[in-house]
């Protein structure tokens, strides 16, 4: 199996022109000829910058979706933490990180309130 075999085992039916056998190198010896090709070289880049993104994109999906990784409650729990703890927010801004918290907080508390005045009412009726 050839390494975009392996890397894109289950786009197997996808077969890119730069992956043929001596396509790279009929690629590069092209470019090396006529170096006015600043657009296409260009676009060459960009395409591989593209395939990098897509390989990282590809791989992060595989990690989290990987069944003997955390569970997936473990990760919605912990993202939920992160998110009222206000992981996100600029900690060199003091006021930012910490009305971050105390909103989310109190959104939480809030969105709980209503749950419970919820259920309180539809059992009451």
């Amino acid at each position: 199996m050839t390494a975009a075999g392996r890397r894109y085992w289950f786009l197997s039916f996808v077969a890119r022109p730069c992956d043929w056998p001596g396509e790279r190198v009929k690629v590069a010896a092209k470019n090396r000829t006529s170096p006015s090709n600043i657009a296409q070289d260009i676009a060459m880049a960009e395409r591989q910058d593209n395939d990098s993104e897509s390989r990282r994109i590809i791989e992060r999906v595989a990690r989290e979706t990987d069944p003997s990784g955390t569970s997936f409650i473990a990760r919605t729990a912990k993202g939920a933490r992160d998110h009222v703890a206000a992981a996100d927010a600029d900690r060199s801004d003091p006021i930012e990180y910490w009305g971050t918290r105390i909103g989310r907080t109190l959104g939480l508390l809030i969105a709980i309130g209503l749950l419970v005045w919820l259920v309180y009412f539809v059992t009451r009726s």
